[in-house]
Formats: C-alpha cells, sequence, structure tokens
C-alpha cells in the first residue's frame, strides 16, 4: 500500500536536537485494512498492507493516529530514574483539533504503546532497564 492509495487526512514531522516526531491521521477505512495483521507498529509495516476489500462503514466517524516519538536521554541519568513523556492531555487536544470532524469529537480510545530502547554507543546495553509506565492521574500507585 503506497501513499497515493491512503486517503490521509494529515501528516507531519518534527525533528529538533532532543527529540523527533512523525504523525500521520487517516480515516476507519485504512484501520480496517490494518486490523487483524500481525502487529507492528512501524510506520513501514503499517503502510505496506495490501488493499482489502472492506467497505463496511459504520454509523459514527473514527480517525485513527498513529505517531512515533524519539527522546534522548543524557548519560547522566543512566544510574536512576529518566522522566520521559510519551503522552499527556495537551497532546491529546492537540491531535483532536488537528481533526476536521464534522460532529464534536466526544471519545478517545488510546489503543497501544510500543517502546523501544537503543543503546547509542558500541558496547550495547548490559544492564537490565525497569520501565514503569504510569498514568500521572493515579495519586496512590501500586
Amino acid at each position: 500500500m503506497t501513499e497515493n492509495e491512503i486517503k490521509i487526512i494529515s501528516k507531519e514531522d518534527y525533528q529538533n536536537e532532543e527529540l523527533s516526531e512523525q504523525k500521520i491521521i487517516f480515516d476507519n477505512t485504512i484501520f480496517e485494512q490494518i486490523k487483524g495483521k500481525e502487529l507492528d507498529l512501524s510506520v513501514e509495516k503499517v503502510l505496506e498492507i495490501p488493499i482489502l476489500r472492506n467497505w463496511f462503514k459504520r454509523q459514527k466517524e473514527e480517525y485513527y493516529v498513529v505517531s512515533q516519538k524519539e527522546h534522548i536521554i543524557d548519560c547522566k541519568y543512566t544510574r536512576g530514574k529518566a522522566y520521559i513523556p510519551i503522552l499527556n492531555k495537551r497532546t491529546i487536544n492537540k491531535e483532536i483539533q488537528d481533526i476536521k470532524s464534522k460532529t464534536p469529537i466526544k471519545y478517545v480510545h488510546l489503543g497501544g504503546t510500543e517502546i523501544l530502547i537503543k543503546a547509542c554507543f558500541r558496547e550495547g546495553i548490559d544492564t537490565p532497564i525497569e520501565i514503569n509506565l504510569a498514568d500521572d492521574r493515579i495519586i496512590h500507585p501500586i
């Protein structure tokens, strides 16, 4: 599947010294083609799926956002905690504003998050890594 075959609503690419971010917004018909495939959230895998003949349309409008963010962590945080903001309310509100919908969006479903850790040095990572994915709204986590 190529970009010409997909009705892309919005496409963004942003880079600076600390992060890079790419985002594509598409409609329900493209998501129906992706459903049921092997889960791989990389852009290359999402866009190579062949076109299916499923034209089933629901009454409600659905939009899906696939985004990729990259955060670089300074070496001084390798022996402690590093806070990496993945999603926050401001980001979600910006995503909703980017979608030009006929009716107001009342419900947002967050489907999945994929985290990839890469070492930027030749020796690689030779120590265990603990990841705590937490919702900041929870005051007393377990």
